[in-house]
This record gives C-alpha cells, sequence and structure tokens, in this order.
C-alpha cells in the first residue's frame, strides 16, 4: 500500500534501519548462534565386584578420552561417575549430586563434574568448587592395569 509520496511501508521500514545502522557505525549484528551442546554421556553399566573393587573392562565399558561413564553394582554403595581426564589417568567421584540426587555429567573444558539443577560443580577430588559448597562427593582410588581400571572404597589406595 503506498501512500500519496508514493512509498510504501516497507521502504519506509527499509529506510528507517539503514538510518539506524548507519548511526550505530556498523550493520546489525546477526543473532549469537547457540551453545554447543555437551558430548552425550555413555548410558550407566553394571560391572562386577572383584576383592571388594568395582572392575571396569574398558573393552566392554569404553570410556573414551575427556568423557565420563556412569558404573553400578548392587552391592556398591552408589553409581560411580568414571572419568578418564587423559588416556592414562583416570579419576571416579560419586555418580549423583548429593543435593538432589540428579546424575552429575563431566564437562572436560573446565575439569569438573557438575549438576544439572542447582549449577553445583566438583573437582575430581570430591570438593565442591562452585555453586553450594556445603557438602562434597566421595572420590574413589582407580588402578588402570591393561585394559581394566579397579575402583576402590575411599581410602582403600
Amino acid at each position: 500500500m503506498a501512500d500519496e509520496a508514493g512509498a510504501s511501508r516497507r521502504d519506509l521500514f527499509r529506510l528507517l534501519g539503514r538510518v539506524v545502522a548507519d548511526a550505530a557505525g556498523a550493520r546489525i549484528p546477526a543473532p549469537a548462534a547457540p551453545p554447543r551442546p555437551a558430548p552425550p554421556q555413555e548410558p550407566e553399566a553394571e560391572v562386577p565386584l572383584e576383592r571388594a573393587r568395582l572392575v571396569v573392562d574398558l573393552a566392554l565399558h569404553p570410556v573414551p578420552a575427556q568423557r565420563a561413564r556412569r558404573f553400578v553394582n548392587p552391592a556398591w554403595p552408589g553409581p560411580v561417575l568414571l572419568v578418564r581426564v587423559t588416556m592414562d589417568h583416570f579419576a571416579a567421584v560419586d555418580g549423583d549430586c548429593p543435593h538432589c540426587g540428579l546424575a552429575l555429567s563431566w564437562d572436560p573444558g573446565r575439569e569438573v563434574v557438575h549438576c544439572p539443577r542447582d549449577a553445583t560443580a566438583f573437582r575430581m577430588d570430591g570438593l565442591p568448587s562452585e555453586g553450594r559448597r556445603d557438602e562434597s562427593l566421595r572420590s574413589y582410588p582407580c588402578h588402570a592395569a591393561g585394559p581394566r581400571v579397579e575402583i576402590g572404597l575411599p581410602g582403600d589406595g
């Protein structure tokens, strides 16, 4: 629909958009790209106990470097999150948030495990590093031997 001068509303909006962009000294920026989601965590797996230690066979339950996986056994105190920090270094902590009980996730960029609900993050020694600091996680000693990782109880070193 054109007005008496022959310009349409669309033309008017284009002109106003250019005037605003010129006044700002730059083009109007494109919207920011959405954040990339964290890589999916492997599904939880049940593993056997040998000599009071969880035994993870990496051939059956692979854990790539900078990834994590939850392991359980009915005789164990709860889920364990095993993190492969590097190809040769493993660390393990409780797999559930002590505040709300949700499964914890590994964030390789910050090198912490975190709760998706309350943004609490924990270092791999179990101490809180962000968010609530009123509870810690149990940290478990890990021993890698070939294609197996043995996870002991705290103090089992």
